[in-house]
């Protein structure tokens, strides 16, 4: 069965993540020389040479939790501004803290989002909160 992961995309530093590298995709070359042979391969066989959406959490005990439980073919779900943005299906997990510096730099106690996941068939949504509770049926 497949899992939904609520991803919260508010306040100024996750909004500017998310322009970086969800609107405006990434491609395989540009993150060649921070993976693998391996992730390579594995990345060009699911996009073809198409660009990506990616995403990344910080380590952390709940952080890391959740993005070691979540599963190719799961679904996040972007929350920004009391409404739902974006949907998507995770379809690729790698933890790299170099790549992640290259994505998003480091915060003030200078830790990475390293824990990173790459999003298929995501589509732009606007369901407000109300709209998605009721539909999952959340009090």
């Amino acid at each position: 069965m497949r899992k939904v992961f609520i991803v919260t995309a508010s306040g100024p530093e996750p909004y500017e993540h998310y322009q970086d590298t969800i609107k405006h995709k990434r491609n395989l070359s540009e993150i060649q020389d921070f993976i693998s042979d391996k992730e390579v391969g594995a990345i060009n066989k699911l996009y073809h040479g198409t660009s990506f959406a990616v995403w990344g959490a910080l380590p952390g005990p709940g952080n890391t939790n959740t993005w070691t439980r979540m599963e190719e073919g799961d679904y996040v779900a972007f929350y920004q501004q009391s409404k739902f943005t974006l949907i998507g299906e995770v379809a690729y997990k790698l933890h790299n803290e170099n790549l992640a510096k290259y994505f998003w730099g480091t915060n003030s106690q200078g830790k990475t989002w390293e824990n990173i996941y790459l999003i298929i068939n995501e589509r732009e949504i606007n369901v407000p909160l109300e709209k998605f509770n009721q539909f999952l049926n959340y009090k």
